[in-house]
């Protein structure tokens, strides 16, 4: 999201003959409005828009300020780090990511974070079918059915099963047939990801406030 001046307009503002003191009001009108649109990005708009779980997709908000003298080049951008998020501004195809389920999340809540336990930079080696003779399907069949005999309660892995969609699952229950249940899905297809703009949108409320901020600038650089 880029914020530019209009030239057309600025040359109808009075004193333009202050050519100095005018590139700075324009730059530093521009840069206010990119942070303005930052604070109601992070604090207004993504709230709505996605389940903040924690700070991870609000801390990559960047602005990337305009720095030229020359009122015509003056570009000041927000934007974000994350560049997932880029496909969530306009939509589009995208190869399907590998999603933790509910069952990884604390209480199995979707808005909660990932449990302790399940975070998969702290399991270790998950046992899996590729060290068992066989076709696909027999490997991971064979796989479950020796972990079910060794009554195996932590996460493995499961890829090449005819039925289950790859991915890590682990036994839930006791008893001779405990139940099964995914933790994280490694489905590999496109999937369309949902148009949720949030930088429009806050650039549309940040704008309301162009004339406030180009006067604030406009007597900040009175002195120039």
């Amino acid at each position: 999201m880029s914020f530019t001046a209009d030239t057309d307009q600025l040359k109808k503002v009075k004193k333009l003959t202050d050519k100095k003191r005018f590139a700075l009001v324009s730059r530093g009108t521009l840069n206010d409005l990119a942070f303005e649109g930052r604070e109601i990005a992070m604090n207004q708009i993504m709230p709505k828009v996605f389940t903040l779980r924690n700070s991870y997709i609000t801390r990559g908000m960047r602005v990337k300020k305009a720095t030229s003298s020359n009122i015509g080049r003056q570009i000041s951008q927000l934007g974000s780090s994350n560049k997932g998020l880029a496909l969530q501004e306009k939509s589009g195809k995208v190869l399907k990511p590998r999603i933790p389920t509910t069952e990884s999340r604390i209480s199995k809540n979707k808005k909660r974070v990932i449990s302790t336990r399940f975070r998969f930079n702290r399991l270790g080696d998950m046992p899996g079918p590729e060290n068992i003779s066989g076709s696909s399907n027999g490997r991971a069949v064979g796989l479950m059915q020796k972990l079910k005999r060794e009554k195996y309660k932590k996460p493995f892995k499961i890829f090449g099963h005819k039925k289950m969609r790859p991915g890590v699952y682990r036994f839930v229950g006791g008893g001779k047939n405990p139940r099964v249940r995914m933790i994280k899905d490694f489905s590999k297809e496109k999937v369309m990801i949902k148009k949720r703009p949030f930088l429009m949108p806050s650039a549309k409320i940040a704008i309301k406030k162009r004339n406030q901020l180009f006067d604030k600038n406009w007597r900040r650089y009175q002195n120039v």
